[in-house]
């Protein structure tokens, strides 16, 4: 990865006939970390939380997978990748 990359981190989860995807990146300005969640891959139902450390956003994303775990999802992909990160 180059310096003006950040490490972005995506998990897809399924059951039955849904699908969840949850992304963890640093946001744009790289200034807070965001966790997003989008169900059936559909942009309007995405919901983001931002969190000024990187520990309180892997948090976030450990409780929320383990909320689906117990629901009956499964966890059928995950991804990580380096991304460009937006200059100013």
């Amino acid at each position: 990865m180059t310096d003006n990359q950040q490490r972005v981190l995506r998990w897809v989860f399924v059951r039955g006939g849904e699908r969840q995807t949850c992304e963890l990146a640093l946001n744009e300005r790289a200034l807070l970390y965001q966790f997003s969640i989008a169900r059936d891959g559909r942009p309007a139902s995405v919901s983001i939380d931002r969190f000024p450390d990187a520990a309180q956003a892997f948090d976030r994303q450990c409780r929320h997978e383990a909320a689906l775990i117990n629901e009956g999802w499964t966890l059928s992909a995950y991804e990580s990748r380096g991304s460009e990160l937006a200059t100013t």
